[in-house]
């Protein structure tokens, strides 16, 4: 039985998800369990998951399921290729791992590395800042505030609040 789960649900192609880096640091890591919720995988992926003990392809779940699964879960992993999109993406997925209460692991999103209980990871030093994840303690009151500060009412009255102090909302498109 693996004690440490580390877990991912989202899309699944590997035009962002970092299916190279997901097999290499299950390979170096065979005491840590893998589970993998969505869809999309390519089919060289499912060929290949076939080799990992410590890899379980879930595959789709219902929404309203993830719950069961990322309550065993040690740490939620974004594992998405540097590109120019990673660069400006919001994945949702951080905000429902930190709602569940997980350290986030991410790799290609650097500006996630601010967020509460998340390690920003260099691809060579996966292994690495996974297993400082683990070590990580939780800090649940800064947590809970930014989850507070981050819902979509709380976005909208700050930018509700810039709009005002500025001239309309016209002022949010100057350069």
């Amino acid at each position: 039985k693996h004690s440490i789960v580390v877990g991912y649900f989202g899309h699944l192609t590997d035009a962002w998800f970092d299916w190279s880096l997901l097999l290499n640091l299950a390979s170096k890591t065979k005491n840590y369990k893998y589970e993998i919720i969505g869809y999309g995988e390519p089919a060289w992926v499912r060929q290949k998951l076939v080799d990992f003990e410590n890899i379980s392809f879930i595959g789709k779940v219902h929404p309203s399921e993830l719950h069961s699964y990322a309550s065993n879960w040690t740490v939620g992993l974004i594992p998405f290729v540097e590109s120019e999109l990673s660069k400006s993406v919001d994945p949702i997925k951080i905000y429902e791992y930190l709602y569940f209460g997980l350290r986030v692991v991410v790799t290609g999103i650097e500006h996630l590395d601010d967020y509460p209980n998340t390690f920003f990871s260099e691809k060579s030093a996966i292994k690495e800042t996974l297993l400082r994840a683990v070590e990580s303690a939780i800090d649940p009151d800064n947590l809970n505030d930014f989850l507070e500060e981050t819902t979509w009412s709380a976005r909208f009255d700050q930018l509700m609040m810039l709009s005002e102090e500025k001239s309309g909302i016209f002022s949010l498109y100057e350069k």
